[in-house]
Formats: C-alpha cells, sequence, structure tokens
C-alpha cells in the first residue's frame, strides 16, 4: 500500500484534467437513418473522447476538435453576464455519428465525455427530413432562399431580422411547416412564422400552440399552383447571433393529438390522428412492453411522417371511451376500473361524464392527461356519488411531490379518491373555461395507491452558471474518490431503502448506507482503481426495499431547467432523464486522506476532523474542501481553503442534543482551480451518532468579586462507561476560574470550584456549559451534558480593601518562582491528563470564538 501511494506521488499527472462544458449542441437536429454531424460548442473540450447518447440508435464514427472555433456573440445580455461570456473560452468539436434506421424521431439527450469529465446534458431531435443551412441574403421577400419540399432548414435570426424561404407547390398540395426554436433549448426566441401565397398575400400564421408550446405550426391545402414563401422572424423583433431555429418546410401531415392519448403496454392500438389539414386519419401503433415515460407516437401517410411526435401514455391496463351524449349526470358513459378513461371536449360548453363502481376502502391516484399529451384542455375534474353530491374537485394538479424543484403537473388535475362506501360514482371533466374543440384531448387514470421512490442528486449552487447541471454527474478520478449526495424522496413509503448502481463503469466501486426509514438523504461514494480504464457509463440508480415482498416503484430522474426568460426568470424548457452519467477520468494531482478509521460523535458533542491534502509533485494549487452532506442537526465550517503551501486542515464537528443515535457515512470533498475545477473526495467516513454518557443539571450560582464559591451538579447517567471521565465547565467570564473535575459512573454529582477575581465583570451570565469527555479505544469523546447560570455580584467596599494583591511574577530571594535556586535550569513538568483537558477545552473555546457565526448546522 505504501508503494502504491510513492508511486502515485511520482508519476506526472496532468495539471488540466477537469470537466467539460457543453453550452449547445449544433445545428440541434440530425436525420434518422443517414450520416450526419453535430457540433457541440462550449468549454474544455480539447480532448472529447465519447458521447454518450440515451436512446440506442447512434454510431459515432469521428470527433474532432474545430481549430479556431469563435462563437457568436449574445447581443442579449448585459453587465456581468456579458462580461463573463467575453472572458470564456470557447471551444468546439465535431462528431460524424450515423444514425440507424430505426432510431427513435423527436428529442434526444447526450452527454460529451472527455479525458477529464463529462459535459452537462444537452438535447437535439432525430428527424425524418434531411436538413441544409440558411443562407443570407434571404431578409427580403424578393431574396427568399429557394428550397426544395421535405427538408428541414438550419437558421439563425438576428435583431430586426427577417428570414425567407420559398418552395414551389402544385394546386391541392398540403404544405406542413413546423418551427423548433424554444424547444431547443438553447436560446429565447418567440418565434412567428407565416406562409404567403404566390401574390404575396399571407395565407396563415402562427407563434405557438398547445402542441408547440412556444413554436409554430401550420398547415394549409396549396390554393393555386405556384411559388409559396414562409417567412421567419422573432414576434417583437427581437432576435441575436445566437436565436437559432429548426424550420421543417414539406408535405408532412401534421395533427396535433392522437385519441386515445394512451394505451395498455405490449399491446397494437388503433388511433385516430387529429388535427390535420387534409383530415383526420387512422393508424396503428406497437406499444412497448416496457414503461417509458417519453414514449411518443409519429404518425405518417403518403405525404410523409411528422417531424415531431405526439406524447403517449403507457398503461398498465385497457381503455374506456367516452360515448355521446354524456353531458349530463345521468347520461354519464358506464365504464369499469381498472380501464382508463378516454374524452374529447369537442365543443365549448362540452362535458362528459363517466360512472363507475368502487368498492370502500380502496384507494386511488386520479390522474388527468391533457397538457402533459400536448392537449389544449385546462381540465377541470370533479367527483360525485350516486346522489349526485360533489365529493371532491380540483383544477391543477399541483406538483408530485412537496418539494420545491419536483416535477410539476401543470394544469392537468389530480386528486386521491378514498372510496368511503360501496357503490357507483361518477367524474366530471370540462375545461376551465368551457373551451372546446377536436384536438381536446384527454385520459383519466385510476392507479392504486403504491410505494414510490424518486432518487436525484440535490442541486448545488453553480458558481458559473445560475442555471447549470452543477455537480449532477459523477467524475472519479483513477485511484481517487468522488462522493456526492443522494436524495431519495417517497410516497406511501416509510421504510428503509437500498440503493444500487448496477452497470458502473469497469473499475468503479459506489458505497452508500442504507437510507434509513425516517431519513431522506444520504452519501454515496464513488472508487475508480488506479488501472480503470478512462470511460462512462449511464447507470440506472435505483433503489428497493430490504423487503423482497414490497414492490418499491421509481428511481434516478433528474429534471434540469435548460432554458429560463429575461426578465422574470421563468422556467420555459425543461428536461428530464433517467439515467445517472458515471466517468472515469484522467488522474488528478492530489488526494484527501482521514487517518481515524471510524468517528464516534455524541449527541451535543464535538468532534475534530483532521483532513489531509496528498498533493502531487509540483501542485501547490489552492484546495477548497467542503462537507457537502452532514446528518440533520450535525453543523461544520462552510468551507476550508488549504494553500498551497499547506496540507492539512481541521472541519470542527458538532452536534445538537437531539440528533438521531444512527450510523452514517460522510466525506470531505475537495476542488482545485477555478473554472477549471479538479476534484476528489475522501474515502466514505463512518460516522457513529451516539449517546451521551451523562447529563449534568446545573443550578445557578452566585459568585462574588475576589470570593470563591462551589458549584454542585447532579449527575445522570445515560450510557454506561469504564473508567474514570472529566468535566470541564466552560463559557465563564473573564477573571472567573475552574478547574476539570474527574468522576466515575458512579458519581451522582460533581462539585466545580470557583474563584473570581476582582476585576471579573458583574452581572447574569447565562452562558456556562458542562462538557463531559470519556475515552474510549484512545479517542476523546465529548459532549455537552448541561448547561447553567452564573450570577456575578460586585464585591463590597470592605471585601476589595482586605482582598490581598496578587502574587508577583517576580519572586525576591535567592529562590525563583519555581522554587529553584537563581539560574537554575527548570526541567518542563510533563502535563497531567487534566491540565491537557483543560488546555484542550481553552483551545476549543478560542476556536468556537474565532469561528463564531461560520458554523453550518442543517
Amino acid at each position: 500500500m505504501l508503494l502504491a501511494a510513492a508511486i502515485w506521488l511520482l508519476t506526472p499527472t496532468p495539471a488540466d484534467a477537469f470537466s467539460p462544458r457543453v453550452q449547445r449542441i449544433l445545428p440541434g437536429g440530425i436525420q434518422r437513418g443517414a450520416i450526419g454531424e453535430m457540433i457541440f460548442e462550449g468549454e474544455r473540450l480539447h480532448d472529447a473522447e465519447e458521447v454518450l447518447f440515451f436512446d440506442e440508435g447512434f454510431e459515432v464514427l469521428k470527433i474532432e476538435p474545430i481549430e479556431g472555433y469563435e462563437v457568436p456573440p449574445d447581443e442579449s445580455l448585459e453587465g456581468d453576464q456579458k462580461k463573463k461570456r467575453e472572458e470564456r473560452e470557447y471551444q468546439a468539436v465535431r462528431a460524424t455519428i450515423r444514425v440507424a434506421d430505426d432510431c427513435r424521431l423527436g428529442e434526444h439527450v447526450a452527454h460529451l465525455r472527455t479525458r477529464g469529465g463529462v459535459s452537462e446534458f444537452r438535447t437535439f431531435f432525430v428527424e425524418p427530413l434531411p436538413g441544409i443551412y440558411e443562407h443570407e441574403p434571404n431578409d427580403e421577400l424578393e431574396a427568399a432562399q429557394q428550397i426544395e419540399r421535405n427538408v428541414v432548414v438550419a437558421g439563425v435570426v438576428k435583431k430586426g431580422d427577417e428570414d425567407f424561404f420559398a418552395v414551389e407547390m402544385q394546386q391541392g398540395e398540403r404544405l406542413s411547416v413546423e418551427i423548433v426554436a424554444m424547444r431547443l433549448g438553447t436560446h429565447t426566441f418567440d418565434s412567428h412564422i407565416a406562409v404567403l401565397g404566390p401574390d404575396g398575400e399571407e395565407l396563415a400564421s402562427a407563434k405557438g400552440s398547445a402542441f408547440g408550446v412556444q413554436d409554430g405550426i401550420l398547415s394549409l391545402m396549396a390554393p393555386s399552383t405556384g411559388r409559396y414563401v414562409i417567412r421567419v422572424r422573432e414576434d417583437t423583433g427581437g432576435g441575436t447571433s445566437v436565436s437559432t431555429y429548426r424550420l421543417h418546410v414539406g408535405t408532412f401531415p401534421r395533427p396535433t393529438a392522437i385519441y386515445p392519448a394512451g394505451g395498455q403496454r405490449d399491446t397494437t392500438i388503433n388511433a385516430r390522428c387529429i388535427g390535420d389539414i387534409g383530415g383526420e386519419f387512422n393508424q396503428t401503433f406497437a406499444l412497448p412492453a416496457e414503461y417509458d415515460p417519453e414514449f411518443a407516437v409519429s404518425p405518417s401517410d403518403s405525404g410523409g411522417t411528422v417531424p415531431t411526435p405526439i406524447p403517449f401514455r403507457l398503461f398498465d391496463h385497457g381503455n374506456a371511451l367516452e360515448a355521446e351524449p354524456n353531458d349530463e349526470l345521468a347520461a354519464a358513459t358506464r365504464v369499469e376500473l381498472p380501464l382508463a378513461f378516454n374524452g374529447i371536449i369537442e365543443r365549448p360548453g362540452d362535458v362528459d361524464h363517466f360512472r363507475f363502481t368502487a368498492q370502500k376502502g380502496a384507494v386511488y391516484e386520479v390522474e388527468c392527461y391533457a397538457r402533459r399529451v400536448r392537449s389544449e384542455l385546462d381540465s377541470v375534474m370533479e367527483l360525485y356519488n350516486a346522489e349526485g353530491k360533489r365529493i371532491q374537485r380540483n383544477d391543477d394538479g399541483g406538483k408530485v411531490t412537496d418539494n420545491l424543484d419536483a416535477e410539476t403537473r401543470g394544469s392537468d388535475s389530480y386528486f386521491r379518491f378514498e372510496v368511503p362506501e360501496d357503490g357507483e360514482y361518477v367524474l366530471r371533466i370540462r375545461d376551465l373555461m368551457d373551451r372546446g374543440g377536436p384536438g381536446f384531448v384527454y385520459r383519466v387514470e385510476f392507479s392504486p395507491v403504491q410505494p414510490w421512490l424518486l432518487i436525484r442528486l440535490p442541486r448545488a449552487e453553480d458558481p458559473n452558471d445560475l442555471y447549470g447541471q452543477y455537480r449532477q454527474q459523477i467524475f472519479v478520478a483513477r485511484g481517487n474518490y468522488f462522493g456526492c449526495i443522494v436524495d431519495a424522496r417517497r410516497k406511501n413509503h416509510r421504510g428503509p431503502v437500498i440503493l444500487e448502481a448496477p452497470n458502473l463503469p469497469e473499475g468503479v466501486t459506489m458505497r452508500a448506507i442504507t437510507i434509513p426509514a425516517a431519513g431522506g438523504r444520504v452519501a454515496a461514494v464513488f472508487h475508480a482503481a488506479e488501472d480503470a480504464p478512462l470511460g462512462g457509463e449511464l447507470v440506472r440508480f435505483h433503489g428497493r426495499d430490504p423487503n423482497p415482498d414490497l414492490d418499491l416503484r421509481g428511481a434516478f430522474r433528474n429534471q434540469a431547467e435548460l432554458l429560463r426568460s429575461r426578465p422574470g426568470l421563468a422556467i420555459l424548457k425543461t428536461k428530464a432523464v433517467d439515467r445517472l452519467a458515471v466517468v472515469v477520468t484522467e488522474e488528478v494531482p492530489f488526494r484527501l486522506e482521514v487517518e481515524q478509521p471510524e468517528l464516534t460523535l455524541l449527541q451535543g458533542g464535538r468532534l475534530d476532523l483532521k483532513v489531509k491534502v496528498i498533493r502531487a509533485e509540483g501542485f501547490d494549487e489552492e484546495v477548497v474542501l467542503t462537507m457537502p452532506y452532514l446528518p440533520r442537526n450535525v453543523g461544520t465550517l462552510a468551507n476550508v481553503k488549504v494553500a498551497g503551501d499547506q496540507t492539512e486542515a481541521i472541519f470542527p464537528l458538532s452536534a445538537r442534543e437531539n440528533t438521531a443515535p444512527l450510523p452514517w457515512d460522510i466525506f470531505v470533498l475537495g476542488s482545485a482551480g477555478k473554472q477549471d475545477l479538479k476534484w476528489a473526495s475522501t474515502r466514505p467516513l463512518p460516522l457513529q451518532i451516539a449517546r451521551r454518557f451523562v447529563t449534568a443539571t446545573l443550578p445557578e450560582v452566585t459568585l462574588r468579586q475576589g470570593e470563591s464559591n462551589t458549584l454542585v451538579a447532579n449527575l445522570t447517567q445515560v450510557t454506561p462507561f469504564a473508567g474514570q471521565a472529566t468535566a470541564v465547565l466552560d463559557g465563564l467570564p473573564a477573571g472567573v476560574t475552574v478547574e476539570p473535575v474527574t468522576f466515575d459512573a458512579d458519581a451522582s454529582t460533581i462539585t466545580f470550584p470557583l474563584r473570581a477575581e476582582s476585576t471579573a465583570p458583574p452581572g447574569r451570565h447565562a452562558g456556562l456549559r458542562c462538557d463531559v469527555t470519556v475515552e474510549q479505544e484512545g479517542q476523546p469523546l465529548t459532549a455537552l451534558a448541561g448547561k447553567g447560570v452564573l450570577k456575578l455580584e460586585a464585591a463590597t467596599t470592605d471585601a476589595l480593601a482586605s482582598a490581598e494583591p496578587p502574587p508577583s511574577n517576580s519572586q525576591e530571594g535567592d529562590a525563583n518562582a519555581s522554587g529553584a535556586p537563581d539560574g537554575a535550569h527548570v526541567a518542563d513538568k510533563p502535563a497531567s491528563r487534566l491540565e491537557r483537558l483543560r488546555r484542550a477545552a481553552q483551545e476549543r473555546t478560542a476556536r468556537r470564538r474565532a469561528t463564531s457565526g461560520q458554523l453550518d448546522m442543517p
């Protein structure tokens, strides 16, 4: 082991091993069944090696840096944001990719892995049509860029700019136009599209839809043969050099709704495709056996395939369809659970009712899916009993959990239904504003209440980007450790949770304790062997109950905010992924070590944790240490900075008296560098929170200046101990002295002799604390036993006059203060155990005063 450590220190290590950042993927889309290029634009990308895709169907043929790459300016930035962008050293790499013929259409997600780390994830689209680029000048109708039908144009709209594209159409042909701009998730671009006929008159326009959200969609049947022009602009005349878009132009169908909007897993379903200008049509879709929250369908006909798919729910059971007329309670469509209820609010003022039977005691999660399947419906759900009395109602379902960053239902309705008695019930569905139309599709799913789990890495503040995915990936250097916090949020489950990561990269292991029934967060520490190959995996992080018979549903989910507006900071684009990127990086030039094999911290106690920074030769950068995870009610310093010429740091840990007495793992995380951060952590450090040995009741004691008194504390044993314990009275005002007191487990009281100097400040001093230390297996364990009050009174005039002056430090005669003759050498006397404890108490008090206000207590 020592030899291995020595070899690590002597082996040259790259000073520039750090994680990359990807700002965007250009041009934002790639054709299915073809070979194309994607440009990853960002920082620290020069050593890119791999693209980690979340779906199958991609083969990376080549990755190469783009020399002399220049990032276009973002004219919308001002002040500090503009300055930061100008100061960053942007790079780009080009990836040549073969996309399979059966690759899923629609939005995809990817990380870029370098030798030094892994980027945040970014999105792009797989499309059925070939791509071309916009060519300027095309900002006037007469200068419109001529394009073929059924292509995707990659363009940019600058401030005040308009882009024009011309396409030839035959009379009666379908012309469909769909823009993907805000959905790219890279820049705020509120697009406006329009189609002009051969005579230059505007035939149709769009600037957003329920399906495309902020992106416009339109279709028309060409009224005559001739040249049609598509105009693209920013809705308010804005735009920047980074306002990119993907413009789909062709004869493809563009339905905006599917009915029913979901189906049973591992079956086929014949569904209505609604909203296309050419008329409604039916299509059969094969549904996968495994549940996929991102599943969507792509209708097609002789004119082509939709450019972006339509979300489609996968369910454990089949469908029940509404039967009109069902506008009245008495005419409700009769259905059976557990089928999903499906319907369309087909016209303004339309209301749908469903009648079903339920058994007393059953509990259901009742979810309406409308906006989440891109419907126009803003649903309101109401539940009635057999007598027509309303028993529940909901408009907006809110968040899936109570956490601030939880997935939101938006305007989709939800409630939990606990069946009060056997019988019939009626569910009523309508639009909040009584609107309606063919695209107002919905489905309602009744699911029995089940244990449910969501695993996340809590968000950390990003020093470089307020809304980045900072520390949402795992990058562990060869021969080193990397720690993170894992947050397990649950519903309908109060038992322990075992965390598992089954497909880690080769040479990587993970340790995470079982999450206790009362806990929600634990530390997870990853380790990479010294010979672990550089590489990465997207890990299906999940949790399970120790009881194999209990089906605990749910797994890892990370939802990132990709785009926010200015001003107001409204969230415009989010994306969630179900796997965690874990990569092995090149060695970093430091390690962190802690000597203690195991740590014990008493309730109400304190513990000094010493951390050593093992530096590679020549590495003299500052290392910033933090303790991201501590059990609830345990606190320490926010961070400790270890200068380039230093190798040690101390974290003073403290626990409140009500800290849960449980075993935990903690770790210290270190980073070096500024934007090019290098990371390493300690190994997992087992920490046992233990009960105190004794508690002490301290009565209020009165002491007068220049006099002595005693404080007698009553002891109560909490935990048995062997040998001697030492009690120290701390928090005394200046000029009041007391010595430590030793006692054994049989003691019921302890007595502190107090002495006040004549200069001690009078008053009521409420800061007394009695700390008790017991040494176990060579480790001193200290905890607060009790608190008290000292009342210090001023001395009387007679007492001051009779008080003897303190002895002088300079003694007359032939002996010095030690009793030795003048000039004789006085050997240092070894400090007694009491003296060492007294000095330690003084040092703790001084350190606590020096760091007052800096403790971080969860």
